[in-house]
């Protein structure tokens, strides 16, 4: 029971661990949810920074009103 719970503890350490940016190259956010696209990407403000996830596969993030979306691109048509 001990080593599964150190398992569940270092476990849990881990995946808070990588939430954390390694670098500032996308910064501090201003609020708690605060949501901008970067690249085909998106960053969700967490405890102060921004955090980069990847869209869906073929979709990419844009901006829409005061959120944003991760749709398909638009090809012209």
């Amino acid at each position: 029971m001990v080593r599964f719970i150190a398992f569940l503890a270092l476990s849990t350490l881990l995946t808070l661990a990588s939430a954390i940016p390694t670098d500032d190259s996308y910064g501090k956010c201003d609020y708690e949810g605060e949501m901008k696209c970067v690249g085909h990407k998106f960053a969700t403000c967490d405890h102060g920074y921004f955090v980069i996830r990847d869209c869906a596969k073929g979709t990419e993030c844009r901006p829409q009103g005061k959120s944003i979306v991760c749709d398909f691109p638009s090809h012209g048509y």
